[in-house]
């Protein structure tokens, strides 16, 4: 599944905790991706909503905590129509 930046998600299962304390995202709190990073390790993403301060990390070197793509899954947006139930009246005052 690709990611992309300004792609709404929704957190789906916690991330693993480091030893550092930074904010994690929430299960079922909406998110909008700011960055986008494949490794080795698997694809990770950073999101507006969440900014930890930047630390040294062994695999990447000084950055800022990152989060599994496997957290998050993508925000169906769904436009609702009333269409249907418009028609639905209209009938009702033609059969009257």
């Amino acid at each position: 599944m690709a990611f992309h930046v300004g792609q709404k998600v929704v957190c789906v299962a916690v991330p693993q905790r480091g030893v550092y304390p930074d904010v994690l995202p929430e299960i079922g709190v909406i998110y909008t991706i700011r960055d986008v990073f494949d490794h080795i390790a698997g694809t990770f993403v950073r999101v507006h909503e969440i900014k930890n301060p930047v630390r040294l990390y062994e695999d990447i070197g000084m950055a800022e905590c990152r989060f599994t793509t496997l957290a998050f899954r993508p925000v169906v947006e769904r436009k609702t129509s009333i269409k249907v139930f418009e028609e639905i009246l209209n009938r009702e005052k033609v059969d009257a």
